[in-house]
């Protein structure tokens, strides 16, 4: 209201800067609701605010039914999960229960192969899956440290970092 009634100098800019403002919101709603059907590129920055403001949060719903399976399996598994390199770090599947030596199945970064040896030989009585969950529909294969040294594996240290970035805006908010 005080903005509106604001006259620097005699003049009604006031009105004039609500009435912007008003349409400059509904502007940018709109552009940011059509904005991924017209593929437009858009920032997303802070990502987690954004990602959550335009509807976009955490739709990706198959690893409820992969971890499902592999409590069916009999004997404890332990699941290797390899992002894609343009893998959204906002869509995470390596999360595991507490007291995680204990669990039935352990989820951890596929990390290539001189760590994964390391984890595996660690939990060396537990059954090792390979899931890939940026294929569609994402792929869980039983993993094999032999030619395993040619698959593509993610920059670790980008993903921690880019991790980092959105667990600390996370934290802010």
């Amino acid at each position: 209201r005080h903005l509106r009634l604001w006259q620097p100098g005699g003049q009604p800019v006031g009105r004039m800067l609500v009435r912007l403002t008003v349409t400059l919101c509904v502007a940018l709603a709109g552009m940011r609701l059509f904005a991924e059907p017209l593929h437009l590129a858009l920032p997303v920055w802070p990502a987690v605010w954004a990602y959550e403001w335009y509807g976009r949060g955490n739709d990706d719903d198959s690893r409820a039914p992969i971890e499902a399976q592999l409590e069916q399996q009999p004997g404890k598994q332990l699941v290797l999960v390899r992002y894609a390199p343009n893998h959204s770090p906002l869509i995470e599947w390596v999360y595991n229960d507490p007291d995680i030596d204990h669990s039935k199945v352990i989820w951890a970064w596929d990390m290539g192969p001189a760590e994964n040896r390391e984890l595996i030989q660690y939990y060396k009585d537990r059954h090792v899956w390979l899931v890939q969950p940026d294929t569609q529909p994402a792929t869980v294969s039983p993993y094999s440290l032999t030619g395993q040294e040619k698959a593509p594996i993610v920059d670790q240290q980008k993903m921690v970092s880019r991790m980092t970035k959105e667990h600390t805006l996370e934290a802010i908010r």
